[in-house]
């Protein structure tokens, strides 16, 4: 029996590889006639469709943590809030 090992090494190295290269793609656009007759819609001279950029690693990158209120510095906030006031008090005397 043969060891598979190696071919499986090279096909996973191959498929992954143009996967990232795939990722680095420009956006792809089409003519406004065929396609979006092809949509139902409208056509318009010059027109030009954008398809939407796909991000096919997404799965991979992990999200970044939500800040919550208590995590959230609000001392900038208040020195902002004072500067206003004494603004406001300057004006009005």
């Amino acid at each position: 029996m043969k060891n598979f090992l190696p071919r499986t090494f090279w096909l996973t190295l191959t498929v992954m590889a143009a996967l990232l290269l795939m990722n680095q793609l420009p956006t792809l656009y089409f003519y406004g006639d065929v396609a979006k007759t092809a949509l139902g819609m409208e056509p318009e001279k010059g027109d030009r469709v954008k398809l939407r950029p796909v991000d096919i690693l997404a799965d991979l990158r992990k999200k970044a943590p939500k800040a919550t209120e208590q995590e959230v510095d609000t001392s900038l906030l208040l020195v902002l809030q004072k500067i206003e006031q004494e603004q406001k008090d300057r004006q009005d005397s």
